[in-house]
């Protein structure tokens, strides 16, 4: 290789733009501590579709449902996701994502109540409209935070914080669900029918779930008792996410945002002039 040759490649190395500037580099980490949110309540959220085929009595259609009001709220947020945040700002999407999150995740506390599964579903479908709005804007930012060459790069580092929400999410789900009381009556009438052992699985959570139902008709205030019980531990992990996505909204309300010297964005050049939540622009 020529040293003319050598000159140049080393040369190319040192004007590879970064991945992030230092002055990028607090609103990156802060925009980043939300990419764990989608992953925590993703993993929390799962194993409640057969908690509330046992707590509510329901078919397994009906408890699919949970599934569908989940991604459902990412569908219908979309497209007006986008439009929001064209319209207005990067910070702006994300202070109405956390605060439409916040209230999804409160709402559980009178879904407990009223012990009322659609009411869960409106709950869940409400937090993931702003969990959508939510990556829908903090996807795009993040991609702005530099030179478009590093975009990718950039993006891909703020998803390597996902796993911690997932993990997060599962270990929760881990701790609370196994204080519940229908665990707990499942795992009884196994104990008292050794036989279920030698059965198939399905075949022996059928005769459970007779038991169970059994149960809900002979004892209907033990079991009544029971949901209560149970439904006041489901909602405890989303009492505590939205305590921590208020304070995230705090933080966020009051840190000012400027976007990178070479962000050229469209979906926010008409925001800078329309309103005071805009990303400020050197």
């Amino acid at each position: 290789m020529s040293s003319n040759q050598e000159t140049k490649l080393g040369k190319g190395r040192d004007d590879s733009p970064p991945i992030l500037t230092r002055q990028a580099l607090p609103g990156f980490l802060l925009v980043a501590m939300l990419f764990p949110l989608w992953g925590f309540v993703n993993d929390v959220t799962n194993p409640l579709v057969n908690v509330f085929k046992d707590i509510f009595m329901i078919s397994n259609a009906q408890s699919s449902l949970v599934q569908f009001a989940f991604y459902f709220g990412y569908g219908a947020m979309a497209i007006p996701a986008a439009l929001f945040i064209r319209y207005f700002s990067y910070k702006a999407g994300i202070l109405l994502g956390l605060a439409i999150y916040t209230l999804g995740a409160l709402m559980f506390v009178p879904a407990t109540y009223f012990v009322e599964f659609y009411f869960f579903l409106c709950a869940l479908f409400i937090a993931t409209t702003g969990l959508a709005l939510l990556e829908v804007t903090c996807n795009p930012y993040i991609l702005s935070m530099g030179a478009k060459e590093t975009a990718t790069r950039r993006l891909n580092l703020a998803q390597a914080f996902n796993p911690i929400g997932s993990l997060l999410g599962m270990t929760t789900a881990t701790i609370f669900l196994n204080n519940l009381q229908v665990e707990a009556f499942k795992q009884a009438e196994r104990n008292a029918n050794p036989e279920y052992q030698n059965m198939l699985p399905a075949v022996a959570d059928s005769k459970i779930s007779a038991s169970l139902e059994s149960f809900a008709q002979t004892e209907p205030e033990a079991f009544h008792s029971l949901q209560l019980h149970d439904l006041m531990i489901i909602r405890e992990p989303y009492i505590i996410i939205a305590a921590v996505v208020m304070v995230l909204f705090l933080v966020f309300l009051f840190t000012p945002f400027k976007a990178d010297k070479n962000t050229t964005d469209p979906l926010t050049k008409k925001s800078v002039e329309r309103n005071p939540y805009s990303i400020k622009r050197k």
